[in-house]
């Protein structure tokens, strides 16, 4: 297990955050958080670059849809357009949000858990933004 990954675990550890370790290198950790509005549970991956410099973080569960349409994908690239620090995809029927950020042992403690937060936030918002576009019908 790479050292991001040890101070990940340690500062998710020490704030009583539940985890596992995940990949064939050990290069990634996963936590499950509830989104404050929208009733979604999301899973939170965080990965560590090969390089030991940065770090991805995708929430999956954003929104999950029966089937992909024109309308969704549409709602999607206005998205994208509305909050570019954020890149929003479809992942088969799912809606996911992911981030990239820079980090070290120093500070990817932090780091996780202020864009997990973030994240969980932009996540209520996006939801209730797709959401709409289903229940204007």
């Amino acid at each position: 297990m790479n050292s991001l990954i040890n101070a990940l675990g340690l500062t998710f550890s020490q704030q009583g955050i539940k985890y596992a370790v995940a990949g064939d290198n050990e290069e990634a950790i996963i936590i499950m958080q509830k989104m404050k509005e929208a009733p979604v549970t999301l899973k939170i991956l965080f990965v560590v670059a090969e390089d030991n410099k940065s770090m991805s973080i995708k929430f999956y569960n954003i929104y999950h849809v029966e089937r992909v349409t024109e309308r969704l994908i549409l709602k999607v690239n206005e998205l994208n357009k509305i909050y570019r620090w954020v890149k929003l995809t479809i992942e088969d029927t799912d809606v996911v949000m992911s981030m990239d950020h820079m980090a070290d042992e120093t500070n990817i403690g932090r780091l996780a858990v202020e864009l997990a937060l973030i994240g969980v936030q932009m996540g209520d918002l996006i939801y209730r933004q797709i959401d709409e576009l289903y229940n204007k019908d």
